[in-house]
Parts: C-alpha cells; sequence; structure tokens
C-alpha cells in the first residue's frame, strides 16, 4: 500500500489523546507521536519507507509532520510551542470517536475472526500492571473509550459499575480522592493542652492517638467499615500521620450521619 499523510491522521490523533490523557491543550512534542504512531501503523523502522529528497528527514517523519498539518486545518490540532501539538477540544472528541469506532467496530461475521482489544492495541513491552492498572496508553484509551461513566462522580451501585472490571480500583481513587479534597478545605482547631494526670496510676494500653483539634474516634465501631487499598498518598484522620500509597487502610464515609468520616489506618480502625 502507498502512504501518505492522509494514513496516518487518525493514529497521530489517537497518540495525541493518550499522550495528553485527554487533554485539550496540552503541549506534546511532536517528535514523541513517532514511535507510537509508527507501532499503531505496524512501522518497525523509521527509514523503512526512504528519506525526503528537501528536508532529508526519513518519509516517516514528513508523513506524521504532514498529518499534523493537515489536522490542525481541521481545527484537531494546534501549536502550542516550537516542535510542540496539542489537541484541541473538537480533536479530542474525534479521537475518543476514533478509539471508540476502533475497540467496538467489525466488519467480520464470524465472532471467532473478530478482532479483540489486544488485536487493535500496538504491540507493547509494556505489560506489567502498576496497582491495578494497564502501564500501555493506547490500552488504556480502549479501556475508556468502553468505560460508561468515563469517570463521573458515582456511588458505586449502578448496574454498570457491578459489571465494570475496573469498580475496585475506582472506588479506592475515589474514596483518597475524596479524603484529600477534605484536608485541603478544612480549617484546623484550636489545640487544647491535655490536663495534667492528678495520680500517676499504671496506665491502660493507650488508643491511637486523635489528631490535633480531630474528632474522638475511641467509641466507633468500625467493624462494618470497608478495608481499601489507598491509590496516593493520603492521611489518616484519626492520628493525622501519612497513609502511603498501596497501604491498606479502612474507609469510613460517615460518623454520625454527615459526610465527616475518611480514611483510617487499620491499626487507628480497631486492628483487623
Amino acid at each position: 500500500m502507498k502512504l501518505s499523510a492522509t494514513n496516518f491522521q487518525k493514529p497521530l490523533l489517537k497518540v495525541l489523546l493518550d499522550l495528553s490523557d485527554g487533554v485539550d491543550g496540552i503541549a506534546i512534542k511532536g517528535t514523541e507521536t513517532y514511535a507510537p504512531v509508527m507501532a499503531i501503523m505496524g512501522i518497525t523502522d523509521i527509514n523503512a519507507h526512504g528519506m525526503n529528497d528537501s528536508s532529508g528527514q526519513p518519509m516517516v517523519a514528513k508523513w506524521i509532520q504532514w498529518a499534523n498539518s493537515n489536522l490542525k486545518k481541521a481545527n484537531l490540532t494546534t501549536n502550542a510551542g516550537r516542535g510542540e501539538w496539542a489537541l484541541t477540544p473538537k480533536g479530542v472528541k474525534k479521537a475518543l470517536k476514533y478509539s471508540q469506532k476502533a475497540a467496538g467496530a467489525s466488519t467480520v461475521t464470524d465472532p471467532s475472526t473478530a478482532p479483540t482489544v489486544m488485536d487493535l492495541a500496538p504491540v507493547s513491552p509494556q505489560v506489567a500492571p502498576v496497582l491495578g492498572y494497564h502501564t500501555d496508553p493506547y490500552i488504556v484509551s480502549l479501556g475508556i473509550a468502553q468505560t460508561s461513566c468515563f469517570g463521573s462522580y458515582t456511588d458505586h451501585k449502578t448496574a454498570s459499575c457491578s459489571n465494570c472490571p475496573l469498580a475496585t480500583e475506582c472506588r479506592n481513587m475515589m474514596y483518597t480522592d475524596f479524603t484529600q479534597l477534605a484536608a485541603a478545605m478544612s480549617m484546623p482547631a484550636p489545640v487544647v493542652p491535655a490536663p495534667t494526670p492528678v495520680a500517676s496510676t499504671p496506665a491502660a494500653p493507650a488508643a491511637p492517638a486523635t489528631k490535633p483539634g480531630g474528632k474522638d474516634f475511641s467509641n466507633f465501631d468500625f467493624s462494618a467499615a470497608d478495608i481499601i487499598v489507598s491509590r496516593s498518598t493520603t492521611v489518616c484522620e484519626r492520628c493525622g500521620e501519612p497513609i502511603g500509597v498501596a497501604d491498606r487502610c479502612r474507609w469510613v464515609g460517615s460518623i454520625d450521619g454527615y459526610n465527616d468520616g475518611g480514611l483510617f489506618h487499620i491499626e487507628c480502625s480497631g486492628g483487623e
């Protein structure tokens, strides 16, 4: 098949969508798109189609550059700096549409020969998942295209959530995001000095300390609260100390009917 810049337009849109995480206006170096575009096109050597006589650059690089020029004329991309390209809002929508077609469309009638997501994805050495998510940006974009909620807030009680393979990871990330937001918006309460002990009697084993100005959780029953894996760094609502990425912790949605819960260390919430 004789190639031209037109053949590279859809792959370039998909790659720009991946590299920008689907956000318009994010500057991407044009040279960074070459390898993933070639992977989608099945081109293993950038010099495989010869050199451009006027510039001395590989024809593959020139086709990708010309493809961006065509996309820019259609208001799908824009120049974001010297040698940098970015998707426009219209370009993001068009790229998502192409990804959905690539993931769902098939012209064959025999289901056994229909292309799968892995058939449509480029070969990539990045196959090890990190915290439950695939690391290949193209495969991630296909997953996003097939996710009905598309990242919108949900209480995870809908039918689409119950059938979603990312429901657990999504819930865990949302819980940590809520906790960080609450911590950023809350005002610190004044610290009240602890009373001086009257008698020096042997003290019973102390429960984990409540963070200064925080709520007293000593009588709260944590037994029904979810134990999750934190997907980002946050803080314990009881002691105020950090909860790290991938740490097991306990999520409490509400203590007394209001949105005053959060994440707690396992040891700060009664242990396992």
